[in-house]
This record gives structure tokens, sequence and C-alpha cells, in this order.
């Protein structure tokens, strides 16, 4: 007999929108001098823009200065279309180009048609940092071109220079490399932790697109892997609740990832060079890591495209020497790899490893390997609309789970076999971009998007001849549509809007494969529904973004209605009699959004905001079946969504020390900025015993082990309180010293402990890293000869540290995923420290190298919840070749902003 469970969501709307709002402040100079030594009256007319998006620049202040003191003596502001006219100067008077947020430029009146031909001035944004990100512009925070000063919350940008230089080998290698905290289970892995969350309470975006499906888990996930670094242009990090702009899962923050998109001159002059391509090759000795990446894109009129493709081999990870020294506590052998499991003629053999540094996980000397494939086309109809197709594919072999493969069961391993199959991932997206302005939007993107993910699972325990084996398909659709218009010019208004739906398909099936046979046994229960299961997704949005005239104050707040849908059908299998056939939980939430930006002209960034979040169940979290340490959870049908309340400040300070040189270069600068933010998780989804329906609290697992049944349930109110610091200091461009710390506490009620029977009162949230952060010293230099550009080197010595985290600051409810047990279990995690040398040399106008030596005293440590121990000693070496050399190709024809 049929049966369904209707749940309805909370409706959260915020009681208070903060008003008024500006954003960085126009004050900036342009110097202009007039050629031949006389008082010249004739006048150039300049137009100046945005380096990134070519958007007019207005308001930007040109100062003019003497050539015989160094005293004013006049200057102009560009206006509302970026021009500026210069006039009355001498050849050698001194012209000085600022704007906030912008490098400064410098240029005698003698060169100025030398320097910016056609009167183009491109001014590129400084390296600022506000909160850890670069003062740039960023996509993610309002799916529109947007200046990182104008976003009330943090936001960190990471660039594809930034992931050239430290030699990233994955896109979770790129995160952790620049300060991110990234958990691990195996070399395949890496689960990014934003504020204390993680998994499916972080939202990734890949080119537009949500890449969270029905299926992401509580735990750790290894899906940002799929994504290849290689083609990345950028990866920005918003940090705290984005439900206004993303919707359900953006509690921790989003990481909003963008491949590089095909150029075109819009029916300018061709380009010199229409095809380029990007060839390296990289080897790195931590993990025996070989990778070939090609990539090429050709530039046209009115189409373009983009082609990539990556090869990567990783052999197995030597963990570092120099073991912490902790006085009495022995370190586990679980950071030991003395033997492990082979498969002899047909028979398990337990194997002496030659080098217990080396994290072997199956016989022979590779890991995995991957490829990833891309390919983009942009076609433009004339000058105000553009169609992108993406394709994308990523694939690997086999990925074994190195902490399952050193679990022991006794004084053996457990199993002989622990891995996941194939990591697959398809996406295939059309973009339609607008540009033409009319009265419903000046501009705007409609994208429509399909995406299937294969995420399956083997594992025998050793001297079984059964192998069980769990299959998920996800199939996944999505359409989107997301506008801007602009309301006043007077107070710089404009009114963001949207809708979007998205609807996950999940097939999962199970059995168990007798490898002497061949026979397959339908005797195991599958991971999730075996009727199948299905989550829809609608919402609609709208978002307000206010300014003064002279854009120093910002304000932006929004709301967005979203409605969710998840239903499962389970069918009889023989192994658990349900009570309910169908299953269903549906309903609507409104979530809201205030923030502010101030940034007056002594150089000061003050921004804050209060912003809701929620989480829908998803299909993973209301109906999972899974067996881990003598637990098993099963399906709960009364599961509710979960809630956040998020506030926050940052306070920024930039010092300049000296001005710009007569070349354009940085003045010295000084910036400092510190972050504050309190999280609330109301209704919060942890695991807690539960009886299968018919009454028993006990479940016969695989034939041989009685597991405890335990679902997820609504039981939990989380808060977090965190804070971030900043500093980055920069001489004449070339040197550059940064330090960057990180700290959080995390606690919730409503937890019962591991054995299931005690409630636990006020314990540690789990996903709380130690105290963590970064330091750097660097040295940038680049040639400024006259068709040279291409010889540049640049070296970072970089400081990479952890705090300790104590066994009492776990949190001590069952199913955590802290994996306490994977540390040291008397003590916890040992702090640790790393040193990194990056280095970057370009030796040729083709070719470059980049050398590193990443742990450089060899350090052996465990990140906090990782199950497999960080590389040691690692020399890493990539050769780049770029064809042609892009500095002797002729200027682009400028693009329109929004492209």
């Amino acid at each position: 007999m049929r049966s369904t469970s209707t749940i309805e969501l909370k409706r959260f709307v915020p009681t208070k929108l903060l008003l008024r709002y500006a954003v960085s402040t126009a004050v900036f100079f342009l110097l202009l001098m007039i050629s031949s030594g006389l008082a010249a009256q004739n006048e150039v007319r300049l137009v100046i823009k945005d380096a990134e998006t070519k958007e007019d620049l207005i308001g930007v202040n040109l100062a003019f200065l003497s050539a015989l003191n160094p005293d004013y003596i006049g200057g102009t502001e560009s206006e509302f279309d970026g021009s500026a006219i210069v006039s009355g100067l001498e050849a050698n008077d001194t012209i000085s180009i600022t704007y906030t947020g912008y490098e400064t430029i410098t240029v005698l009146f003698k060169n100025l048609d030398t320097r910016f031909p056609g009167g183009l001035v491109l001014m590129n944004e400084v390296a600022t940092v506000i909160g850890g990100g670069k003062e740039i512009i960023v996509e993610g925070a309002t799916k529109n071109a947007e200046r990182v000063a104008y976003i009330p919350a943090t936001v960190d940008i990471i660039t594809d220079d930034d992931i050239r230089v430290k030699n990233s080998a994955n896109s979770a290698d790129a995160l952790n490399d620049i300060g991110a905290f990234v958990q691990a289970s195996q070399a395949g892995g890496g689960s990014p932790i934003i504020r204390g969350f993680e998994a499916n309470k972080v939202l990734i975006v890949l080119d537009g697109v949500r890449m969270n499906n029905a299926i992401f888990r509580n735990g750790h996930l290894q899906n940002v892997i799929t994504v290849d670094q290689s083609i990345l242009e950028r990866m920005e990090i918003m940090y705290g609740p984005s439900a206004v702009m993303y919707g359900s899962d953006a509690l921790g923050g989003v990481l909003y990832l963008k491949t590089k998109d095909p150029k075109l001159t819009l029916g300018g002059d061709a380009k010199e060079y229409p095809f380029e391509s990007h060839l390296y090759t990289r080897y790195a000795s931590a993990y025996g890591e070989k990778t070939v990446h090609l990539d090429l894109t050709y530039t046209g009129s009115y189409w373009g495209s983009v082609t990539s493709l990556t090869y990567r081999n990783f052999g197995f990870t030597r963990a570092g020497s120099r073991y912490p020294d902790l006085d009495s506590i022995d370190i586990p052998s679980k950071w030991i790899r003395s033997d492990f499991v082979g498969l002899v003629n047909g028979f398990d053999v337990v194997v002496a490893n030659d080098d217990p540094l080396v994290q072997v996980t199956q016989p022979g000397n590779k890991e995995y390997d991957q490829i990833d494939f891309l390919h983009k086309i942009k076609i433009a109809k004339g000058q105000n609309v553009s169609h992108t197709l993406n394709l994308q594919f990523s694939t690997s072999s086999n990925i074994p789970r190195y902490d399952q493969l050193t679990e022991l069961k006794g004084e053996f391993p457990k199993f002989s076999e622990w891995y996941y199959g194939p990591q697959r991932r398809l996406m295939l997206s059309f973009q339609t971009k607008l540009l033409k302005e009319n009265k419903f939007f000046n501009g705007g993107s409609i994208t429509t998007a399909f995406q299937k993910i294969d995420e399956d699972r083997f594992q025998r325990k050793r001297r079984k001849i059964t192998r069980s084996r769990n299959f998920e398909d996800v199939y996944v659709g999505s359409f989107s549509v997301d506008m801007n218009k602009d309301i006043s010019e007077k107070n710089n208004s404009s009114l963001l809007y949207g809708l979007e739906y998205q609807y996950n398909y999940v097939k999962s099936t199970a059995d168990n494969f007798v490898i002497t046979t061949g026979e397959t046994l339908p005797t195991r229960l599958t991971r999730y529904p075996n009727g199948n299961s299905q989550m829809g997704t609608f919402a609609v949005y709208a978002n307000y973004k206010g300014q003064n005239q002279k854009k120093t104050f910002t304000f932006l707040g929004g709301l967005r209605y979203t409605f969710s849908r998840v239903s499962s059908t389970f069918l009889p299998d023989g192994l658990i009699e349900w009570p309910f056939e169908d299953v269903r939980i549906q309903g609507g939430a409104v979530t809201g959004s205030a923030g502010f930006s101030y940034t007056p002209k002594s150089h000061w960034n003050i921004k804050g905001s209060f912003a809701t979040g929620f989480r829908v169940p998803n299909v993973d979290d209301y109906s999972k079946i899974r067996s881990k340490d003598g637990f098993i959870t099963i399906p709960n049908p009364d599961l509710k969504p979960e809630y956040g309340l998020n506030s926050e400040l940052t306070i920024a300070k930039t010092f300049h020390f000296t001005e710009a040189d007569n070349r354009g270069r940085s003045e010295s600068n000084l910036n400092v900025s510190v972050t504050g933010f309190n999280t609330i998780l109301l209704d919060a989804i942890i695991r807690q015993p539960l009886s299968l329906p018919n009454g028993d609290t006990i479940l016969l697992n695989d034939g041989d082990e009685e597991d405890i049944t335990i679902a997820n349930v609504n039981a939990g109110r989380a808060t977090i309180l965190g804070f971030s610091a900043n500093m980055k200091l920069k001489l004449k461009n070339r040197w550059l010293l940064g330090i960057g710390i990180n700290d959080l506490r995390g606690r919730y009620t409503g937890g019962v402990s591991k054995d299931g029977l005690a409630d636990l009162g006020s314990v540690p949230l789990s996903h709380i890293p130690p105290l963590y952060g970064q330091a750097s010293f660097g040295y940038n230099w680049h040639s400024s000869e006259e068709g040279k550009e291409w010889k540049h080197f640049s070296a970072e010595l970089g400081l990479n540290f952890n705090g300790s985290k104590l066994k009492e600051e776990y949190d001590p409810a069952l199913g955590n995923s802290d994996n306490l047990d994977e540390a040291i279990p008397e003590y916890g995690t040992p702090a640790w420290r790393t040193l990194n040398l990056y280095t970057a040399w370009g030796f040729s106008p083709t070719f470059s190298l980049n050398f590193s030596i990443e742990n450089i005293f060899d350090v052996h440590y465990r990140p906090f919840s990782s199950g497999i121990s960080a590389p040691g000693r690692n020399f890493i070496m990539t050769l780049h070749a770029d064809l042609p050399n892009t500095y002797k190709k002729k200027p682009e024809q400028p693009v329109r902003k929004g492209w």
C-alpha cells in the first residue's frame, strides 16, 4: 500500500534591509604633456577603460605636474564615456592617472601618443588584498561583472597566473596552495572546507552551472578534482550564505569556477596570430605525477574556440620522514605503511612494503590516472548577442580509498579492495549573452545545461570471494535566466533578477560479484532507493544594487523564493520491508540578504552583511543506506531543511608609501584587513539512532556483521564564530610580503554519543579546522626592454601552517566526519608547518620553466580530518610552451563590457 510523507519548509524573511550603499570611490589622475619643449596649445583626447572588461571608467583623476618643480599645475576627470581632454602642457610635464582600486599610470606628455596609441588608456586593477582577495573583477558574487570592493561579503580570487606559478596538480591542490583548507581521504581526493562547512553545505558553480547534485553527501567529496585547473581562468571563493543568488546548499559559501572563454574581435582587425596554443609537461616527485596538457584557442571576428586536453598519471604518495615529536605518544600504525594486501594466484596475501613512507594501496606503481577534455565555441551575432557551447568531460581510472584500506580487523587489514570506480563527469551547456539595452534589461544571460555523473564504489573484505558493488548514476538538467537592469544613473542603481530550475534523476543499483566464478548475486542493499529518485528545484530572485554618485558607498540587498520537491520509490527487494513505497519532501522558502560596502578617499574599505541561507534535504540526506564502524544509516522520510543565519564585518585599509615611477609601475603600499563573522545553523541535520520499520535496531549487513541502525534527523542547533586577518606589503611592484590567518570555533547541541546512548549536550561541531594560515615573501621581475616583455622571473618562499586540534576539540557525536581515528586517537591532530619555494622563469619568447620545492624539511603530517598523510618533500618541475609569443601580437580590438 502506498503512503506519502509531506513536510513543509519553514520560511525566513529578513526584517531589515540596509537602504544605502556605495562602493569604490572615483579619485584618480590622468597626466598629459605636450611634446616639443614649448607650451602646447593643442588638445589630446584620451578614452580610459578597464583593461579586463573594457568598461568606460568614470571620474578617473588626471593630475598634471610641472617639469620644473613637482608642483600640481592642474588636472581633470574622465566623463561618463570615459573620455578626458588634456591640453596646455609642455613636453616634459607629467600626467598622473589614478583611480581607486587601479594601478596608477604616470607618463610624460611628449610620450602620450606612443604610450597610448589612438588615445586608448587601459587601466589594470591593483592587486590589493581585501579580506584575502585581490581587487579585481569577479562574476560569482552577483552573477555579473563586479569589483570586489563593491561586494559586501568576503571574496578570495585565485587567478590562472596563481595556479601556474604555484604548479598546482589539480583544482583541490590549487585551493590548498592559495590558502583554503582542503581535506583528503585518498590521493584522488580533495574536499574544500569553507567557514566550517563542507561537502553538501558548500556550493560549487562551474561556468554558471551548479555542480552540486542530489547525492552530494555530508562527509567529504572529491568532485572538485574533476574540474581541470589547467584551463581555469579563475576560482572565486565567496564566504558565507549566498542563498539569494544561488539558493540551496550555499551555507558556508560558494566556490565559483570559470574556465577560459574564446575571445572575439567583433568586427575589428583580425589578430596577427588567430591561433594560440599552450603546452606544458609536469613532473612531481612526491607522488610520481606525470602530466601533459595542451590547449588551443582560435580568435576570429565573430567566432572563436578553446580546446583543452590534459592527461595525468599519479603514483603512490610518499609522506614526509620527520614525524611530529609528541613526547610519550606513539605515532599510529596508520601513519606508517608497513604492508598492504595483494592478490597473488587468486589468494589475498599481506605484502611487506619496501618503503613504509610510501602510501601504497595496491600492487604495481600507479595510484590512478585521469583525462580531462574541454571544448568551447563562441559565436557572436553582431555586437549584442553571443552564443557559447561548452562541452566538458572528465574520467579517471579506479581510485583506491586509502583510509579504508588501512583499517584493521584484529592485526590484519579489514579490506583487500576498496576503491571508487572511474570518476566520470560530463557537462554540456549552451549559454546566450544579451547586451542590447531595452526596457526590461541592459544585459543578461540564459543558460541551459545537462550533466551526467557516475559515482561507483567497490569493496571486498580480506579473504572473501565476493566483491560488493554499488553503482550510482545521476542525470542533471538545468535552466537559468539572469538579467540586470540599470534603474538610475544618478544614484548608480541597478536590479539583478532571474529564475532557475534544476532537475535530478538518480539511479542506484547494487550486487555482490563472485570473483572466482563471475557470478552476480542480488543480495546487497542499494545505496539509494532501488526504485530511483528525483529532485526538482525552482527559484526566482531579485537583487538591488545602489550607490552614491562618488561610488564610495554601495548597498546590495535581495530576496529569493525557492520551491523544492524530492521523491523516491522503494521497491520490494527481499532485504528490508519498508512500510512505504513512495516518499516525498516538498515545500518553499524565502531567503534574503543585505549588505553594504564603504570606500572613502582615505583608502579604507568597510563592508558588512547579513544573510539567510538554507539547504533542502537531498536524496543522500534522507534515503542513503550505508554501513560504517558498526552502524548502518537507514532512510528517514521525515527529514526537514536546515537553515543558516550569517552576519559578518570586514575592515580593510591601504597605506601608500611612494608614488608611481615614470614608467607607470605601482607604488609601494601596505594593505591590511580583518573579517569577523558569526553563523547560526538551525534544524541542523545530524545522525541519531532510529529503528527499522519493524522496530528492530540491528541489521545484518553483508551476511556476517550486525550493525546498529541510525539515520539523519533534525536535532541540532549549531553556532560558528570566526575571523580572518590578512596583510600584504608591496614594494615597487617587485617585493611582496603577505600573511594570512584564519581561526574558527564551532559548537552544536542535540548530538548523541558514538554508542548511540547518551545525550551529549553542547559539543564541538564537525568540520571545524584548527587555526591555519600562510605567510609568503616573494620577488617579481619583468623586462621593460622593447620587444623582450617575455623575459620574467619570480620567486616566492612560502610558509603554510596549522595549529593543533586536540582530541577534546573533536566532535564526539555519532556519525561525525572529523575522523579522529585517522589522526592520533589519544592526542588529536598535531600542529605542523611546511616551507615551500616556488619559482618561474621566462627564458625565451616561447618557453618558460616553473620549479618548486614543497615541504622542504620533509615534515610528516596529516591535515585535520584527512585519511592520508600529506606529501613529503616534493620537487616539481613544469616546462611551458606558448605559441606564438603572446607579447608579439597586435593589440586586440577592445570588446564590449559583458563579453
